[in-house]
């Protein structure tokens, strides 16, 4: 048994988990659901807000859609970032 593979039985065990049938039975259920509503969903207010912002702000869309390219490097962290001080200030 590897590490990876006893990981996951200690998920299933500990009830973490569901069992694989009632998984895809609530999936299964899950998406006819969401074909019954079609077109029909009412976004929260909240949603809507971002939604707006994004088709009238092209800055802000600017930057979502550089950070939503696949392959896109992600900020690097600075010591502030971490809460750590820095090296050059620890003298």
């Amino acid at each position: 048994m590897t590490a990876r593979s006893h990981a996951v039985d200690v998920r299933r065990r500990a009830g973490w988990l569901p069992d694989q049938d009632d998984l895809e039975s609530w999936l299964a259920g899950h998406q006819a659901r969401v074909e019954a509503r079609g077109e029909q969903v009412v976004l929260h207010p909240v949603l809507v807000e971002f939604q707006e912002l994004m088709d009238t702000d092209p800055v802000v869309r600017m930057y979502v859609n550089q950070n939503d390219r696949p392959g896109a490097s992600q900020p690097s962290r600075t010591a502030s970032d971490t809460g750590e001080r820095s090296r050059r200030w620890c003298a």
